[in-house]
């Protein structure tokens, strides 16, 4: 891969060789950030997760460090993720519509809080892999960073038509990436 990153078959294999420590520490961790997510989040799932990302390439393993410490990194990183969606969604502040006009027409779209997490969880992996067109990386961008979804249409240059579209192509690209 890079100088600085381990490759995916070698990060693959230095997870293999985790030793009954690693997994002991990796194990608590996940114990402890589930703990403090108010148990909003399954340890066992969380460590999981953790890993696929790793095998998976979307999150990459820089060299000489620990395999407890990446899966330790990679965990604070999807809890923050998962909690800042939660939040959002709770708030009322999400990339979904809440309440935009189209041509005097007021659109509400009501989106599932599941789906709100999951975009904000594959986020990353959707930017990177190539497959989105300049608005929905532009659309994804703002969810990102936690724009307003006033200020996403502003940046985008979109109407609110086309940003509902961009968000119903979106949840489509999730769902072909579950399959």
């Amino acid at each position: 891969m890079s100088k600085t990153h381990y490759s995916r078959d070698e990060a693959e294999d230095l997870l293999h060789r985790l030793t009954d420590d690693d997994i002991k520490r990796a194990t608590a961790y996940s114990e402890d950030i589930s703990n403090r997510a108010r148990k909003a989040i399954d340890p066992r799932d969380l460590l999981d997760e953790a890993i696929l990302r790793t095998l998976d390439g979307s999150r990459h393993w820089k060299r000489g460090m620990r395999p407890a410490e990446h899966l330790f990194g990679v965990m604070r990183s999807i809890q923050n993720s998962w909690l800042k969606a939660v939040t959002r969604a709770k708030a009322g502040h999400s990339l979904f519509v809440d309440s935009l006009s189209i041509e005097d027409q007021e659109v509400k779209e009501e989106w599932p809080v599941e789906l709100l997490v999951e975009l904000q969880q594959r986020a990353e992996s959707l930017l990177t892999e190539g497959r989105l067109n300049m608005v929905e990386q532009c659309v994804l961008r703002g969810f990102i960073q936690g724009l307003e979804p006033k200020n996403i249409l502003s940046r985008c240059r979109i109407t609110a038509k086309r940003y509902v579209d961009t968000l119903l192509s979106l949840a489509a690209s999730l769902t072909r990436q579950s399959r």
